[in-house]
């Protein structure tokens, strides 16, 4: 955790004067600076972490707590795990809320999703980006999900996988996939597998299903922080909650999570579900920062007649890229 400890001064005019130089977290304060620290409960005032971060702009209502500048907004349901930040939603491990005004946010979420949005250099880990593993989902006999017009997941994912690839090696990546054709592979076997070729960083592609054919949508998961349940869950009765492999990057998995998430919205231009967090399996275990991305439903009719189209695939497939090269870029 960060030793946080309460600033003298509004941070934002720093902010400002060096705001030129930054394109998409113009916020990001001094890299020395910490934010208050928390109270006996592990808890902070949210109105005094929006004065760390410098935003000039508070504004708090019985179901909101906004901040804002010229350049970042962060939107705070009340009572809730859902943030909105730059129009992107974000689940935190845990609710903020209280009295009007006297907001308060987990220390955890301080730590490892604010700062690791708006302080990315921070966050991100010391050795560069240069080997990327690209997992897609299922294959052989696992099928994954499947639509109305049987297109089976295992053969889309693998098919944006390929193109992620073929997008990276141009640049200076080493890229691999855990899979290469339709074969199965175990849950383990990818994590090992990744581990083994030295992940710099970790994608797995998957695309969902449910029941009801009008559920549409993109989200994006990554490891709830220890202690706490997934986004699916309020409560840990019967949820592991020991730290694990990946817990080790909570902070840089929220910022390649939040990249994902943002630039599969851009293309696909479907319900942002948000990125959440989960314990999935080829999830604890990495050794590096990571995320598994749903690219949409296969069970709901257009995004099922979108995935058959090869031109979409390689949007989807250029999306991830662009999420994996501005995360690498911010360690360069």
């Amino acid at each position: 955790m960060i030793a946080f400890r309460l600033p003298k001064k509004n941070l934002f005019a720093a902010t400002a004067a060096v705001a030129c130089i930054m394109t998409v977290f113009p916020l990001a304060v001094i890299a020395g600076a910490s934010p208050q620290a928390p109270q006996a409960d592990g808890r902070r005032p949210l109105r005094d972490v929006a004065g760390f971060y410098g935003f000039p702009h508070v504004n708090v209502t019985a179901d909101q707590f906004v901040c804002s500048s010229a350049y970042s907004s962060l939107v705070f349901e009340a009572n809730s795990r859902r943030l909105t930040y730059n129009g992107t939603l974000v689940y935190l491990n845990g609710p903020v809320g209280g009295p009007r005004d006297r907001w308060r946010i987990d220390a955890a979420d301080v730590d490892t999703t604010i700062d690791a949005l708006l302080r990315p250099s921070r966050v991100l880990p010391d050795r560069p980006t240069r080997v990327i593993v690209i997992d897609p989902g299922h294959g052989g006999a696992d099928l994954g999900a499947v639509g109305a017009r049987n297109v089976e997941e295992k053969r889309v994912v693998l098919d944006i996988a390929r193109r992620v690839r073929a997008k990276l090696q141009s640049q200076p990546f080493t890229v691999h996939l855990t899979r290469e054709d339709d074969y199965y592979l175990g849950l383990e076997e990818r994590v090992e597998l990744a581990n083994a070729l030295g992940a710099d960083l970790f994608v797995s592609i998957h695309i969902n299903s449910v029941q009801n054919t009008m559920v549409s949508g993109v989200e994006t998961f990554v490891l709830p922080a220890s202690g706490y349940p997934p986004t699916s869950r309020n409560d840990m009765n019967g949820v592991a909650g020991e730290t694990v492999s990946g817990n080790s990057f909570d902070a840089a998995n929220t910022l390649l999570g939040y990249l994902l998430q943002k630039e599969l919205l851009a293309v696909a231009g479907t319900p942002d579900r948000g990125l959440k967090r989960a314990r999935f399996a080829v999830l604890k275990g990495i050794r590096s920062p990571a995320a598994l991305v749903e690219c949409g439903f296969v069970s709901n009719p257009h995004e099922e007649e979108r995935f058959l189209q090869a031109q979409y695939r390689d949007q989807l497939a250029e999306a991830i890229a662009r999420a994996i090269r501005n995360f690498a870029g911010r360690i360069q």
